[in-house]
């Protein structure tokens, strides 16, 4: 029976409906982040980590639906079927690497002010990606990153950087003090937004895709 046929069965019971909303929201999630296995895989560290921000947010919805919902009995099994822990170890790693890549694009003198660009930007998903839950994990993540970006300056001498890059340093030193801004995120999350999931069938690769990936951390 397609997913068509069951969801036109159901449509007559509202338990039977909402209980099938959330199995297609527990699907979008799995879709998310097997889409962020295959960029993973691929090298794309950015659009991977962009899939699992995806998953965090229909993750949120998901929770969100059944703690109000009349199925909120179910609530106490949750963190058993979430994807939390892949989303946090596979997105450290493509974090990490993309902020050594804008580290070194940052001391050259040619790319500098694009590496900052990419810094701030990875800085901000790295603080969407850790919110919640709060690891121990994505405390060393904040933590490992920021401090890297405090000695930027001491590392490539006085007088090194332009007025406008040490503008550029100065507010990436502040996401990690301060959180992002509101017109950052408001960004990131219309990007996240437009993220296309992949097909269904992907997740009959599901466990390749993670057995695969997983070799790669």
């Amino acid at each position: 029976m397609s997913m068509e046929a069951i969801e036109s069965v159901v449509a007559f019971d509202a338990s039977l409906s909402s209980l099938f909303a959330s199995y297609q929201e527990y699907v979008a999630m799995g879709l998310a982040v097997a889409g962020a296995l295959v960029r993973f895989i691929s090298d794309d560290h950015d659009g991977a980590v962009v899939a699992l921000l995806k998953y965090k947010q229909l993750h949120g919805t998901w929770r969100s639906s059944l703690m109000m919902g009349a199925h909120w009995q179910f609530t106490s099994v949750l963190d058993m079927l979430d994807f939390n822990d892949l989303a946090i170890a596979f997105g450290t790693r493509c974090i990490q690497t993309l902020n050594r890549e804008a580290y070194d694009k940052a001391s050259s003198i040619a790319q500098c002010t694009e590496g900052l660009h990419q810094a701030a930007r990875l800085a901000n998903l790295a603080q969407l990606l850790v919110a919640a839950p709060k690891t121990a994990q994505g405390d060393r993540l904040l933590a490992d990153m920021s401090d890297l970006w405090l000695r930027f300056s001491d590392m490539l001498g006085a007088n090194a950087l332009t007025a406008d890059q040490s503008n550029l340093l100065s507010g990436l030193i502040m996401i990690y003090l301060d959180g992002p801004a509101h017109a950052n995120l408001a960004a990131l999350r219309a990007e996240i937004d437009k993220t296309q999931l992949p097909d269904t069938a992907i997740l009959q690769k599901y466990t390749t895709l993670l057995d695969d990936a997983r070799a790669r951390l």
